[in-house]
């Protein structure tokens, strides 16, 4: 399944939270239950993928395993950023994080990097979508380092997800938006990382 999109992230402290939520509250429709996502980002030794993002405006790319809601299902997701986002996603028969051992991406071999968890809610805002991440923590692999290493994050990310035919998106914008990854994020509170 592949779909294209375009989105807007917005970094906010509990206290702005708190604020939007209340300002914005009759703007905020429920789409769906909020659920635990937990992501295992793959990379290469030398973190090729994390040094492209941070380097490059187009052409980049991530590969994460994903599982909701400690489901037994565990997907697949490949997400290009290029003049459009398009993320690609398919089912695997993986039953545990522990089962991947590595992969390919384009004509690179990459591991099990980093985990990534976080409470999601959905919601409609206006005419656009909204999910709101919240209790954002990063964990090291096993298989990068022998040193476990945990982060928790003091921010939250609420983000506006645009699909096609979706227009008039900037009467919903409530302050600028910024660039923010979550894989970036976690690579840089867990490892050192030099250039």
């Amino acid at each position: 399944m592949s779909e294209f999109r375009k989105e807007f992230k917005f970094v906010l402290k509990n206290s702005e939270l708190t604020e939007f939520i209340n300002f914005y509250k009759s703007n905020l429709e429920i789409l769906y239950k909020k659920r635990k996502i937990k992501s295992l980002y793959m990379d290469t030794r030398n973190l090729h993928l994390y040094r492209n993002s941070i380097f490059s405006d187009i052409n980049k790319k991530k590969l994460r395993y994903r599982q909701y809601d400690d489901s037994s299902n565990i997907f697949k997701e490949i997400k290009i950023s290029d003049k459009e986002k398009t993320k690609i996603v398919e089912k695997t028969i993986y039953r545990s994080f522990n089962d991947i051992k590595s992969d390919y991406l384009d004509d690179k071999i990459v591991y099990p990097t980093c985990f990534v968890t976080y409470e999601r809610e959905y919601f409609k805002f206006y005419d656009t979508r909204l999910t709101l991440d919240s209790k954002i923590a990063y964990e090291s692999s096993k298989a990068f380092t022998l040193f476990k290493k945990s982060f928790e994050e003091e921010k939250n990310i609420v983000e506006i997800k645009i699909l096609e035919g979706e227009l008039n998106v900037e009467k919903s914008f409530f302050s600028t938006p910024v660039k923010n990854s979550k894989y970036e994020n976690a690579i840089e509170s867990l490892y050192d990382v030099r250039f």
